[in-house]
């Protein structure tokens, strides 16, 4: 990744000790280790991982980062290669098994997951679509379940 002034924070996903920051220029991740009883270094990075394939040519924008309920899972959405990044998060925070799940809509802008973790949702803000893919954790995989057409320019998710 380009160094901390070629990108711009973007969001934050958090767990028990992780801070998980998605960047929006340079469709990058950074990974950082924080303990908040050391008042010394709040936190230390740890990982950097580009979140676009290595054959992809192009500008994008980071646009969403979330961790499953369980904690297994971390998604990053990224706009212009209508991509989610998907990783393993493993017990010590650290993040493996990067793949790529192209999205069948453009701008995948906001997504969340269920409350019981089993399924994501995805708005497509420029196909003014949802995609709903259902979770395995097991294989670190998203499954393609529907596609809901006619919802207009649609930029959040959010389950009440």
């Amino acid at each position: 990744l380009p160094g901390p002034y070629d990108y711009r924070p973007r969001q934050v996903a958090f767990s028990a000790d992780h801070a998980y920051i998605l960047t929006e220029t340079g469709h990058g991740l950074l990974t950082f280790r924080y303990s908040p009883e050391d008042t010394g270094h709040l936190l230390v990075q740890e990982q950097s991982f580009d979140l676009t394939p290595a054959d992809y040519v192009g500008k994008t924008t980071g646009a969403c980062i979330k961790l499953s309920p369980n904690g297994k899972m971390l998604l990053c959405s990224v706009r212009r290669a209508h991509l989610l990044t998907i990783f393993k998060v493993a017990p010590d925070g650290t993040l493996s098994d990067e793949s790529h799940l192209q999205l069948h809509g453009k701008c995948p802008r906001d997504f969340s997951f269920t409350p019981d973790g089993q399924f994501v949702l995805l708005c497509m803000q420029q196909t003014n679509s949802l995609e709903l893919y259902r979770v395995n954790y097991e294989t670190n995989t998203l499954y393609d379940c529907r596609t809901l057409d006619g919802i207009p320019n649609s930029t959040c998710v959010k389950f009440l």
